[in-house]
């Protein structure tokens, strides 16, 4: 799971435990200071900012406004936890990544993320392809992101992240607020559902659909879409390298898949789950996050629709 805002470890490794010890990475608030000219010190009042750090190595994770609430990364896997036996999830089988990040200074535990893969909750949405269940938990000391509960599935072949077009697969909790997760049991729930009606779905979208001229041009016209930019005068252009890029992926994928929307799924997941940063040394989270957003967006388009319905 290759994220530039980590350092690989020991401890961040494939794990079968929901222990919530990896994020085990105190926060307290501070004040903060200011020093005049004359030497004096002056504490400043709350509202103007206060320093978020780890009492047991002074480190600083960030310094936030005054509406900033710390949630300890500990207490938001125990509450995960606590939903997902509420919920009666079959625990016995599991997949855990767990990742802890630091921030721009190199300060540990400032960004945190668990994948959970459920091996006992699957869909076989073709013959040859598996997905499961996944939740992933993301939560940060430094600002970096809202504390989310993501509901996704894990295609076993090949590692893609599966992205869904519905809503309810994201669930925020912003820092300037107590983090419940009590109510996320209902979504859960809800999120189970919808993956496991989603198995007829995606097995109406492997049926083969070409090749023809007339499926070429679907796939053309869908591309064209995905790789549009909108310019400010509302005239959209094309990206050229989205558009190479994304049918590169549908087409190296002729080996395992006939045509079909299902083949076009997986080349937009291939999209959305591998690919290089620009910048060498950027984080990728944030990336990632947008271009699932545009795979989520794309699944609701009337070009998809038409794709689907060919």
């Amino acid at each position: 799971m290759p994220y530039d805002w980590y350092t690989p470890t020991a401890d961040d490794q494939r794990r079968s435990s929901l222990d919530p010890e990896p994020f085990d990475y105190n926060i307290e608030m501070g004040s903060l200071f200011y020093r005049q000219s004359d030497g004096t010190v002056t504490e400043l009042p709350k509202q103007m900012g206060q320093a978020a750090y780890n009492p047991d190595t002074g480190e600083v994770y960030k310094v936030h406004g005054g509406n900033y609430v710390p949630t300890p990364h500990t207490k938001v896997m125990n509450d995960i936890n606590d939903v997902l036996k509420d919920v009666g999830f079959n625990l016995d089988n599991l997949e855990v990544n767990n990742v802890v990040g630091h921030n721009s200074q190199g300060v540990k535990g400032s960004r945190i993320r668990r994948d959970i893969i459920f091996h006992n909750e699957i869909i076989k949405p073709s013959v040859n392809d598996t997905m499961a269940f996944k939740i992933s938990v993301l939560g940060s000391y430094d600002g970096s992101w809202a504390h989310q509960i993501v509901f996704s599935a894990q295609r076993l072949e090949c590692l893609n992240g599966m992205v869904s077009d519905r809503a309810l697969y994201r669930s925020y909790m912003k820092h300037t607020q107590t983090i419940n997760m009590k109510p996320s049991v209902e979504r859960i729930t809800q999120a189970l559902e919808y993956f496991k009606e989603d198995e007829a779905r995606f097995a109406s979208w492997s049926k083969p659909a070409g090749p023809n001229l007339r499926w070429d041009a679907k796939v053309n016209s869908f591309i064209k879409s995905f790789s549009a930019s909108p310019k400010p005068d509302d005239q959209a252009a094309i990206n050229n390298d989205t558009f190479d890029n994304l049918l590169n992926r549908y087409d190296n994928q002729h080996y395992t898949m006939p045509h079909s929307p299902w083949r076009m799924y997986n080349a937009l997941t291939d999209w959305s789950t591998h690919f290089e940063m620009k910048r060498k040394n950027s984080p990728d989270y944030n990336e990632r996050l947008k271009r699932e957003q545009k795979v989520s967006s794309a699944l609701r388009s009337s070009e998809w629709n038409s794709l689907v319905a060919a």
